[in-house]
């Protein structure tokens, strides 16, 4: 059994030894790639000094999640691995978590990404986003599970979405869907793969077995009409990229909307909001072909992004 634990590092130093450190107690022996990019903070010297055992690939340039990620997925593909094991630079695991998740997937062939639950810094609660993606409607399993007297925890649940802070993704979902999109900046890489994973068949789910730690609640905030123009258009690319669903309709849908906000913006003089907005509408109008041919690609591609 082969699994290649794939972790991006960008000026994540203060969290290597939480991080890589849970690796190196594993109970199932992975190897491990880590892919820098371009931190300034001394996280790849830090990592050769203290974890020589694991692969360390220094990127020129900084790639962001996605193209950084789709260096190890095509090592994985290549190297004829059975599973790779996404993990975040601020996200650490249980001794058991690969295993756990590897041993479920081998009962539920169906599913292309499990993910184990995803817990605070503290261990005292869910990782807040975490939280929302299983408390959602389709769960109702779950809280039945919980709550009543005779329900017992099941070792996978299904999910619409979770995000990949860690996900246990088996060789034959990898060699179907293929890579993250190279058209997402950052952010919103993990939602795309996960609608193409869906439209080709794939269960997505997480179990409560195991967990890892995401310690993030500091970094979480809430979104506000006067985000940069680049989150701004992750969030709407989001949809567009969405392969379930008209491409014509959500882009008409999209830019009546955000015609809607600028206006909006423009009648009460928040010349900053309507400026943010014009630029985003343009961006879209401009990237409409690009988009339209990367869904036709996943759709009709499989190994999209990768060799």
């Amino acid at each position: 059994m082969k699994v290649l634990v794939i972790i991006i590092t960008y000026n994540g130093k203060h969290w290597v030894d939480h991080c890589l450190g849970s690796l190196t107690k594993s109970t199932l022996t992975s190897d491990v790639l880590i892919i820098d990019n371009r931190s300034t903070d001394g996280t790849p010297e830090y990592i050769e000094k203290n974890f020589p055992e694991f692969e360390l690939n220094r990127s020129d340039a900084n790639l962001g999640f996605g193209k950084a990620n789709n260096v190890g997925l095509q090592k994985a593909i290549d190297e004829d691995y059975d599973y790779v094991f996404l993990l975040n630079q601020d996200a650490w695991i249980e001794p058991d978590t690969i295993k756990i998740l590897v041993d479920i997937h081998q009962q539920h062939p169906e599913y292309g990404i499990i993910s184990p639950m995803h817990l605070n810094k503290e261990k005292t609660s869910l990782d807040t986003k975490f939280s929302h993606f299983v408390s959602r409607s389709e769960n109702k399993k779950l809280m039945s599970d919980l709550l009543l007297p005779n329900g017992h925890l099941r070792d996978v649940y299904t999910l619409d979405f979770v995000n990949a802070a860690a996900w246990l993704i088996p060789r034959e979902c990898l060699k179907t869907v293929g890579g993250f999109d190279p058209l997402f900046p950052h952010y919103g890489e993990d939602n795309d793969f996960i609608n193409r994973a869906i439209y080709y068949g794939f269960k997505i789910g997480f179990t409560p077995n195991t967990s890892i730690v995401h310690d993030r609640e500091g970094y979480l905030k809430q979104p506000d009409m006067h985000r940069s123009l680049a989150k701004q258009y992750t969030d709407r690319l989001r949809l567009l990229k969405n392969i379930h669903l008209s491409f014509g309709q959500t882009l008409f849908s999209v830019l009546k909307e955000e015609i809607y906000y600028a206006m909006s913006a423009l009648l009460k003089l928040d010349l900053s909001l309507f400026f943010i907005k014009v630029r985003l509408i343009r961006r879209i109008i401009s990237q409409r072909r690009a988009i339209q041919k990367s869904r036709k690609y996943c759709m009709n591609t499989q190994t999209a992004y990768l060799k």
